[in-house]
């Protein structure tokens, strides 16, 4: 088997890697493999968007996204404290922990998964989030809060919005980010 044969192959393999993530229910790691072989064919292997591979490869439909779900940003720093302020009141032991890192996240804009990833540049002592997006997602922000008042140790994703969940909020921590 030549890789001229494996390259020819894709479009077929695709349409039942497709249907594998259709019974799967994983339509968006379906999409992600699919947009991931394009950027592969077309930059990895220098193939040009005429090219047969590439257009058959366009031809397996992506999944449309099913729901999408509404986003609750803050609209003032007020609500941003309010919010903080009704977790600080929760029953959750870290709750003090929990109301900075939502803070640290809406003030300074991160990703979610950004907020490991991050330090101090020390010749504008500005924070440096080092992005996970995409290669240019690095960037540096004014710190707005002390260097002490970094979060360290963030909760998971899945704990803070399960708790936000419990005190029926809508808010999710993906909206931090819109909300700077």
């Amino acid at each position: 088997i030549s890789a001229k044969n494996v390259v020819n192959d894709l479009p077929s393999l695709l349409k039942k890697i497709r249907l594998h993530y259709k019974n799967a229910k994983q339509l968006v790691m379906f999409n992600t493999i699919r947009i991931e072989l394009l950027s592969f064919l077309k930059e990895g292997l220098e193939l040009d968007e005429e090219s047969g591979v590439v257009r058959e490869v366009k031809k397996v439909p992506r999944f449309k996204k099913l729901v999408r779900r509404k986003h609750h940003p803050f609209l003032s720093p007020t609500d941003c404290a309010d919010f903080c302020r009704e977790v600080k009141n929760g029953k959750s032991v870290h709750k003090n922990h929990y109301a900075n890192v939502i803070l640290f996240a809406c003030l300074h804009g991160v990703r979610p998964t950004e907020l490991t990833k991050i330090e101090i540049d020390p010749s504008t002592e500005h924070l440096k989030v080092i992005g996970t997006k995409n290669a240019n997602a690095d960037r540096v922000v004014p710190l707005v809060l002390s260097p002490d008042e970094l979060p360290t140790d963030p909760p998971k994703i899945d704990t803070l919005n399960s708790l936000f969940e419990r005190m029926g909020s809508p808010v999710r921590v993906r909206d931090f980010r819109r909300t700077y």
